[in-house]
């Protein structure tokens, strides 16, 4: 009667948390009924696609967070469990001679054990996974954010350009900034990464470019610049459904916080800044093109960006 008196009470421990996140998601998920105050849709963010996975992040963590809660709980009856038992034997109030093995009593009692501590393990590394990606997409969201607010610099403006922030492609993808102004279409893909210490004297800050490789204190990067032309490629054919003369898109990769460096000249180099440097980049370029020429992509742009409801 003790232990079930204990499940009992654990069981209604952990009922009314998980009852009260899974009211709180429904909730969320199925608001009060109620007219938006505007019908507009408005211009994604930056790092809005980010922002979403990050908050879906959070939502996939909070189940695991109760089934490890849950587990463990039961983990530590089962503890308690066994340490009367081998107290008991200790103390020869239960003889090994007449503990078997076969008991249906203790061969439930060690599924109850072995089940939720495998349990607890498998909630575990979900917990830890899940963290680690919240982590990632902490970082992913705050770079997209830092280059949005470089791009908002007023010289950038003043030079003719206008940005577009998270443009959808045509699947489950993004890209992450568009420029459009004089001196062309600049596709802009930003890479947020961490500054680790080194062994072998390099400066952790330091990204070293060689052709289509980014040389970082760690590692090399060769999927970034890979992905930035595509990124272009796709927006190149894309607009070309909208616009009568080609304009050309131009792969950039922003690396905020990183001190870039260029090495050995190579073939298929690509634009790699630290955005701070970004506007004086477009103020730079030259006018290739006309207003008249980029209006039919603005428009296309702000079509397909303007996707944001309240």
């Amino acid at each position: 009667m003790d232990l079930i008196t204990s499940l009992a009470a654990v069981a209604g421990g952990v009922a009314r948390p998980v009852g009260m996140v899974g009211w709180l998601i429904w909730r969320d998920r199925h608001p009060k009924r109620g007219r938006v105050p505007s019908k507009d849709k408005l211009l994604r963010p930056a790092g809005h696609s980010v922002s979403l996975a990050f908050d879906d992040a959070w939502l996939g963590l909070l189940p695991h967070l109760l089934g490890l809660m849950g587990c463990g709980a039961m983990v530590g009856l089962a503890i308690r469990g066994w340490g009367e038992l081998v107290w008991g034997i200790v103390i020869r109030r239960f003889p090994i001679s007449g503990i078997s093995l076969f008991e249906p009593t203790l061969i439930q009692f060690l599924l109850f054990s072995g089940g939720f501590g495998a349990g607890s393990i498998y909630f575990a590394g979900r917990v830890y996974r899940s963290w680690i990606r919240i982590a990632n997409l902490r970082l992913g969201m705050r770079g997209e954010q830092a280059v949005g607010e470089y791009l908002g610099h007023p010289d950038v403006a003043r030079a003719g350009y206008r940005v577009f922030h998270d443009v959808p492609g045509d699947g489950a993808w993004n890209i992450d900034h568009v420029v459009v102004g004089p001196g062309g279409v600049f596709v802009i893909e930003t890479k947020a990464r961490t500054k680790r210490p080194t062994s072998d004297g390099r400066r952790d800050y330091e990204v070293l470019c060689e052709g289509r490789t980014l040389k970082f204190p760690d590692w090399d990067d060769v999927k970034t610049v890979e992905q930035a032309d595509r990124n272009a490629r796709w927006l190149q054919g894309w607009l070309g459904g909208y616009v009568t003369s080609r304009i050309e898109c131009v792969p950039v990769v922003a690396l905020p916080g990183w001190l870039v460096s260029w090495g050995k000249p190579q073939a298929n180099t690509i634009h790699v800044f630290n955005p701070k440097n970004l506007p004086k980049f477009l103020s730079n370029q030259g006018a290739r093109y006309s207003p008249k020429d980029l209006i039919p992509a603005l428009r296309a742009l702000e079509e397909r960006c303007r996707t944001l409801e309240f």
